[in-house]
């Protein structure tokens, strides 16, 4: 049976690796359990049921923590909030110039 380790939300496998609840990555992300769920069945991420939790779904805490590194390291949003101002909406649209 899996078991609840020191860390919030987080659980051990059977084979000793980390998990965190899919809640605590959406509240990373300010999105959903049931978006983080998807996530997982799409193999954006990957994901786990533990055994003895009812069929709730867990991230691995050692994905989870790179995704985080890789968010803190990502400046371009910043980036292009700061240089476009108010003109910065947030949504990119790209054209590809088919020539």
């Amino acid at each position: 049976m899996d078991k609840r380790d020191n860390t919030e939300n987080g659980y051990t496998d059977e084979n000793g690796i980390r998990f965190v609840d899919t809640k605590v990555v959406g509240d990373f992300y300010d999105v959903s359990k049931e978006t983080v769920l998807h996530w997982i069945k799409d193999g954006k991420i990957s994901g786990k049921q533990l055994s003895g939790h009812g069929g709730k779904w867990f991230v691995p805490a050692e994905e989870f923590e790179y995704l985080k590194k890789q968010r803190k390291n990502n400046t371009v949003e910043e980036d292009m909030r700061e240089l476009l101002g108010d003109a910065y909406a947030g949504i990119w649209e790209i054209e590809l110039d088919e020539g």
